[in-house]
């Protein structure tokens, strides 16, 4: 296990790309510290319906990234909770990264809409349901959770969704989103030959 971080690290890197890239990573508890259902739906609430706060407020309301996508990793032992954006021309990341620690703020506070709220909490409940489609994905959920001695979680996930409430929301957002808990990156691009990387698929965190 890792120390605990004590004061938040910033890092700026030069690398071949066509914009300005932006990560931001907070740690978070392993999946036995039952955390994991509350940091699932604020990953729903940020990035991963269609109205997604991120999506509504950067991308498509005020244009200053081109994308932006993260969330929870559920993980046997301490993990990460990200947050990757590509940011438009002249955008500077000053200005990005405040509108992301304010809307952060406003989970701490509870000042997040029971709509944004219970639209994410059945958008996990729904694709918990689609995992249980097909055999093969029954087969790939049960060797991932039985990897990680979590087999029972698995099954009771959908009960542990149920549970969650926005009091909870703001309990965990004020735990992990802190800046003492905060490790920033930001990517100033420079010209190369570029790398061709493909992102992790976000979105269905299931």
């Amino acid at each position: 296990e890792e120390p605990v971080q004590k004061g938040e690290r910033r890092v700026s890197l030069k690398f071949v790309s066509s914009n300005k890239k932006l990560a931001i990573a907070y740690h978070i508890p392993p999946l036995s510290e039952n955390s994991t259902p509350a940091l699932d739906i604020i990953t729903y609430m940020l990035f991963a319906r269609e109205n997604a706060i991120f999506q509504k407020i950067l991308v498509r309301n005020k244009k200053m990234v081109s994308s932006i996508y993260g969330g929870n990793n559920e993980r046997l032992h301490s993990g990460l909770f990200y947050i990757f954006a590509t940011l438009n021309k002249n955008v500077k990341f000053r200005d990005v990264e405040s509108i992301i620690y304010n809307e952060l703020n406003k989970l701490k506070n509870g000042k997040f809409s029971n709509e944004d709220f219970n639209l994410s909490r059945k958008r996990a409940i729904i694709d918990y349901i689609y995992s249980k489609e097909t055999v093969t994905s029954i087969g790939n959920m049960l060797s991932f959770y039985g990897g990680l001695g979590k087999l029972n979680y698995y099954k009771n996930y959908e009960n542990l969704i149920k549970k969650v409430s926005k009091k909870d929301i703001m309990k965990i957002a004020k735990k992990y989103f802190n800046k003492n808990n905060r490790t920033v990156i930001n990517l100033y691009p420079e010209k190369g030959k570029k790398f061709n990387y493909r992102p992790p698929v976000s979105g269905n965190i299931r």
